[in-house]
């Protein structure tokens, strides 16, 4: 009989083919319930505590996440960050690390543009330093050779991120012209490289023994694929050169992406541009979207917020228990507006995720700083009033998250 997991994978054709015939669900549920039990694959973490609470441990295959933000909000930032964190730190499988591919489309930039901007967060070097080639005009030349010293040091570790990642520019991944099938053929390709890739790194970089059997194990599951699209609106169903390059948003192109990853067995992120804050951002298909918000007042307005809801609260007679988490989050947030963080390096401002649909259910929202000088997003976790405020910081140098007060 036929594999139950094999009729569960969604055609890529129309016809279905000639071994292919209709079941009643009971005949595949066991299928699906062993593939459940036996599998011991965890999700994928990423650099957001909140993010992967939300998504009850991080990023799992067949699913498409969508992260929409008005223009210049920090989407591409946030999902290039997201990409590398991803890259470098894999996933873990008992005890050992198992690298994870990412593949990140980007549809209005040059790979030069993401180059500068990961060395910008890696070796939390200015931005503005960085396209400006200030090294060139910078008389004081032990201020220069520190620069240029920061600059090779961060590309060093990149380097062995970047082993883990596939990028497509803007010349690659035309704008307007992209479409479902070309990201399609373009992971499938990646993915047969990678594969042979890590085979011939494992048989040249040998561990000792035990490590070995540990790598091979964990590489006997097929690699989980996460692929970013940046942004949305700059992808199409089908090849038209006579349409322009920004589309309206079309949700079959959403729904295609939700296919895509059913289909391929691995996960994408949609980065979505909105229009206006007027526009409804729930991306069609998404099994979660969030809304990123970025702002100088953006804390002052949460604030503010929590404070009328906590009045409707008391109003309409709410849970104690609902009432006492609302004082919470409005006390956490006021605790971090007092430590003044938007005074600190990296000409920051404030951000938050917050979610708008989640099929998993859990709707808590992120608080960031946006550090835009360096092109990074560092998380703030507000805790309980007892406890003292709690950042993480993605950026440290062992690649792994870690706590500072």
């Amino acid at each position: 009989m036929t594999d139950p997991l094999e009729t569960f994978a969604v055609k890529s054709s129309d016809e279905p083919s000639p071994s292919y015939r209709p079941v009643p669900f009971s005949e595949e549920t066991p299928g699906l319930l062993r593939h459940l039990l036996e599998s011991k694959e965890q999700a994928i973490p990423t650099f957001s505590e909140t993010l992967d609470y939300n998504l009850n441990g991080g990023l799992r295959r067949k699913t498409l996440i969508g992260i929409a933000s008005s223009s210049g909000g920090g989407k591409t930032t946030f999902g290039w960050q997201l990409a590398q964190y991803i890259a470098e730190n894999g996933r873990i499988e008992g005890d050992h690390t198992v690298p994870i591919p990412c593949m990140y489309i980007s549809l209005e930039m040059a790979k030069s543009t993401l180059l500068e901007k990961a060395l910008s967060r890696i070796g939390r070097i200015d931005g503005g330093e960085l396209s400006g080639r200030k090294w060139l005009t910078e008389s004081n030349v032990d201020l220069k050779d520190e620069m240029l010293k920061n600059l090779v040091k961060a590309n060093q570790r990149f380097t062995k991120i970047a082993r883990n990642l596939r990028v497509l520019g803007v010349t690659e991944a035309a704008p307007g012209l992209m479409t479902i099938d070309d990201i399609r053929r373009e992971a499938e390709a990646f993915l047969d490289t990678y594969t042979a890739h890590q085979e011939l790194t494992l048989m040249r970089d040998t561990p000792d023994p035990d490590e070995q059997e540990k790598l091979v194990s964990a590489l006997e599951l097929p690699p989980q694929l996460v692929i970013f699209v940046d942004h949305l609106q700059l992808l199409s169903n089908t090849k038209d050169p006579t349409t322009n390059a920004y589309l309206p948003h079309d949700p079959a192109v959403s729904y295609d992406l939700k296919r895509l990853a059913v289909s391929l067995d691995c996960t994408v992120v949609a980065l979505s541009r909105m229009e206006s804050e007027d526009v409804h951002p729930v991306i069609q298909g998404a099994d979660m979207t969030a809304v990123l918000k970025t702002g100088y007042n953006l804390i002052e307005e949460k604030i503010k917020a929590l404070e009328e809801e906590s009045k409707e609260m008391k109003t309409e007679a709410a849970a104690p228990e609902e009432q006492e988490e609302l004082k919470r989050e409005r006390s956490g947030h006021e605790r971090f507006r007092s430590q003044k963080p938007l005074q600190s390096e990296g000409n920051p401002i404030y951000a938050s995720l917050d979610i708008e649909k989640n099929r998993e259910g859990r709707t808590r929202d992120a608080l960031f700083v946006w550090r835009r000088a360096f092109h990074e997003f560092e998380e703030v976790a507000v805790e309980e009033e007892s406890r003292s405020l709690k950042r993480f910081l993605p950026w440290n140098s062992a690649g792994t998250e870690s706590g500072r007060e």
